[in-house]
């Protein structure tokens, strides 16, 4: 997986999606926070992975920095899942943006 670098282009990009993503009301996940990944699937739009956060088991996609430049729609695409609150859908609880080399490791050690 690529590693970010806070003096990167992509890495200040990142972090003002982050901002964009809270004051449009979305929860952040801090990724530090995110504990033993188990790998479900891979796709061209991304890997995802079960997780366990806050002691709770959950799903994560994760979709590389290539995929994620059009930041625009992924904010609305955020939006729109953090409003769907249906029993047949997994509810959306947040997003993640990774913005340091520890945080990009971690995604390479999913076993």
């Amino acid at each position: 997986m690529s590693e970010y670098n806070i003096s990167d282009n992509s890495s200040i990009e990142n972090i003002e999606f982050t901002k964009t993503l809270q004051n449009d009301n979305i929860d952040t996940i801090n990724y530090s926070e995110v504990k033993d990944p188990k790998f479900v699937k891979l796709r061209y739009y991304g890997i995802t992975v079960k997780v366990y956060w806050r002691e709770q088991l959950i799903i994560m996609k994760h979709i590389p920095n290539d995929l994620n430049q059009d930041t625009e729609a992924l904010r609305q695409l955020a939006h729109k899942l953090s409003k769907i609150n249906h029993q047949n859908i997994l509810k959306f609880l947040g997003a993640s943006i990774v913005i340091s080399p520890k945080s990009s490791e971690k995604m390479d050690d999913i076993t």
